[in-house]
């Protein structure tokens, strides 16, 4: 299971609980803010790191294409958090429904 697979499998269980808020929901406010930290906060050298060797001009063109592939994902992240609310997301307090509190 990939990181991905873990995360969103996470948001499945999370979407469910927001429907049917039995027990303890699976994310907590506080853990949602430091993944998305964590996610922001990821250095083009971590990535690289795990790569196999490369020249200097390799590494150089290979760091900018993950330094872009990075900014994406922050991208994303910002039109999500600082965007218009979504109105079909109950859990959503910028789309209408009730939001949820920090466990």
């Amino acid at each position: 299971m990939t990181g991905r697979d873990v995360v969103r499998a996470t948001l499945d269980r999370d979407e469910a609980y927001d429907k049917d808020p039995q027990g303890d929901p699976p994310v907590s406010v506080p853990r949602y803010r430091r993944a998305v930290r964590a996610a922001i906060d990821v250095l083009p050298d971590v990535v690289t790191e795990k790569g196999m060797r490369r020249s200097d001009g390799d590494f150089e063109a290979y760091s900018a294409g993950v330094r872009d592939a990075l900014d994406a994902v922050a991208d994303a992240i910002a039109l999500v958090v600082d965007g218009p609310g979504d109105p079909g997301d109950p859990g959503d307090p910028d789309g209408g429904g009730p939001a949820r509190t920090a466990t």
